[in-house]
């Protein structure tokens, strides 16, 4: 047993978990979303900052992924996925070492590198608003963890407090609805008084910390103050919310309303409720098998229900969004069952585990907010929470006074390989908008700054087409236009958003119009206009979309092609059966 604790460190988890990404993410091309954030990212390390687009939102993740892609110095979609994969394997470790002090190292290593592979089974393995901001939280929770375990009249203790505190400030900058974990430390001070223990101890941490936020804070102002952003992006945030809070949105879509995002989550919530009564049910269903048969058999029945769903998926139109959102929401509703029944059994007597499960569960919570997609982005909130929660759940199966119950948990092995059942399948299968059939991704692109990645051939056929086109009639730098969902091309190119946002049609189409009258008036026109004339959002482009799978941006599109092609000349230069190009007879 020795010699395996030895061999299931924190070292072989980092490899494991890195080479797995590594791997998994050579294959697949996505131009919407991933481009979107390299170009801004790209965009803030070349350009200064008052000439490009950025969001006050989420600046501080931006600034750490341009980093990131700088470091080699062109562009390079395998470098960005390279820093995913780091990020994911170092966020692993975070939590391992956190866990190690309380738990098993062999089950620890075992439930948070199954963990590990679950949440991530959306792959968007790179560095972005949710991904960034998630390292930051675990660096938060190890520094408490590390004042858990210290003593509070050392040194030590005032120097992590300082940092617990200091970390605050660029957690909220990654993404500016982190300001809600500030929730935190108040349900620390609930459950401490409802412990009745003396506050002394906490209230000296929290001296600590607000001099390190004070401080983190009067350092960031003055870096904000110095790039000259700080009034804009202070006006801009104030901005959004007002417009969020009123209903009145001209900056953003109308489901990023803060009356639709609640509504958007408490059905989500109220559907996890459901579920969670579902697996109450199924849960003691099973137990009470496994009282009549035996472990084996109530073990493959526990086993057999994500197996139906992954054959489910197979026999589905539209299989990969419904099961995944429906298998998180049922994860949602397992974790905040289990964090209960720990409370219910424990009773406070671990302090640690107490206030560690608190932490975890508002950071799951408070995760998605802002997004206009539910509680799917929960996901980037599992890090911490999911394993921890089966640990504990593990912990206490012997301490429970009711047998039912305690069966169920001893089933927490099975349910940890349910989880890595659903996580090899999505991983395997779950590329993100390209063919799900990996066998199909086995075409190299030709142009250096896709090289290491594959595709389908059609794709790197029509993709590799138009990087030279668009090179042989541009240089770096130089303003373009590229709609209909292709940002990605924007960074590939070394070139700047003519209207600022490279996925410009995420704007509402006032906002475009706006853009572009600002753009004639000062008579900066684009080089060049890059269409698409596939659905990029669908999974098998350059493949004709099937009529069931819309494409949101027609009026927009519609509205670019009339304005630039019939009121401002510009003319066919160069297509293919994918993309099109466009520019001024004299240019």
């Amino acid at each position: 047993m020795r010699s395996i604790e030895k061999i299931l460190d924190i070292y072989l988890l980092f490899g494991i978990l890195f080479i797995i990404y590594v791997l998994l993410n050579i294959q697949g091309f996505d131009v919407t979303d991933f481009g979107y954030h390299f170009t801004n990212q790209y965009s803030l390390q070349n350009y200064p900052i008052d000439t490009i687009y950025f969001s006050p939102l989420y600046l501080l993740s931006d600034i750490a992924g341009g980093l990131w892609l700088s470091l080699i110095g062109f562009p390079s979609v395998l470098w960005a996925k390279i820093g995913g994969a780091l990020l994911y394997a170092t966020c692993a470790c975070i939590v391992y070492s956190i866990l190690v002090k309380y738990f098993d190292k062999i089950m620890v290593f075992c439930v948070v590198l199954i963990s590990t592979l679950f949440l991530t089974m959306g792959n968007s393995c790179y560095i972005h608003y949710f991904t960034f901001p998630a390292f930051l939280i675990l660096g938060e929770l190890w520094i408490f963890n590390v004042l858990l375990l210290s003593n509070p009249e050392s040194n030590k203790y005032k120097i992590f407090g300082f940092l617990l505190g200091f970390l605050l400030i660029p957690i909220i900058l990654s993404r500016i609805t982190l300001v809600l974990i500030l929730l935190i430390p108040i349900a620390f001070s609930i459950f401490l008084i409802l412990k009745k223990e003396n506050l002394d101890e906490y209230k000296r941490l929290v001296f600590y910390a607000i001099i390190g936020v004070f401080s983190s804070l009067i350092i960031f102002t003055c870096v904000y103050v110095y790039l000259g952003i700080f009034t804009s992006s202070m006006v801009n945030i104030l901005s959004i919310f007002s417009e969020s809070a009123s209903g009145n949105v001209t900056n953003f879509s109308e489901s990023h309303t803060m009356a639709s995002l609640i509504y958007s989550y408490l059905i989500d919530y109220n559907t996890i409720l459901i579920r969670t009564g579902i697996i109450v049910f199924g849960l003691f269903f099973i137990s009470y098998i496994k009282e009549k048969t035996g472990n084996l058999f109530a073990s493959i029945l526990l086993l057999f229900i994500p197996l139906t769903g992954i054959l489910f998926i197979f026999i589905s139109d539209n299989p990969f969004d419904f099961f995944s959102t429906n298998i998180l929401k049922v994860t949602i509703g397992l974790i905040l069952l289990l964090t209960t029944l720990f409370f219910f059994v424990d009773k406070g007597k671990n302090r640690n585990l107490s206030l560690l499960l608190i932490a975890g569960a508002i950071i799951m919570i408070i995760s998605p907010i802002g997004s206009d997609t539910g509680v799917v982005k929960s996901l980037y909130g599992f890090w911490f929470i999911l394993p921890l929660s089966l640990l504990c759940a593990y912990q206490i199966r012997t301490s429970i006074k009711y047998p039912r119950i305690s069966s169920i948990l001893s089933m927490t092995p099975v349910i940890l390989i349910a989880l890595l059942i659903v996580a090899i399948f999505f991983q395997s299968v779950n590329i993100y908008r390209d063919d799900p059939n990996r066998m199909n991704l086995n075409e190299g692109f030709s142009h250096p700054s896709l090289f290491g990645i594959y595709s389908t051939d059609k794709r790197v056929k029509v993709v590799d087409e138009l990087l030279i086109a668009i090179e042989d009639n541009s240089q770096n730098g130089d303003e373009l236009l590229m709609v209909n969902a292709i940002p990605m091309f924007y960074y590939l190119t070394e070139t700047k958003p003519a209207l600022g946002n490279p996925w410009l049609f995420l704007e509402p189409i006032e906002m475009i119009k706006l853009e572009q009258k600002k753009l004639e008036n000062e008579r900066r026109y684009p080089k060049l206009l890059v269409i698409s004339k596939v659905n990029t959002l669908y999974r098998y482009w350059p493949e004709d979309s099937p009529i069931t799978v819309q494409n949101p941006y027609v009026e927009k599109t519609q509205y670019i092609k009339s304005t630039y092609i019939n009121d401002l000349n510009y003319s066919l230069l160069w297509e293919n059966e994918a993309f099109e190009i466009y520019n001024l007879p004299d240019s």
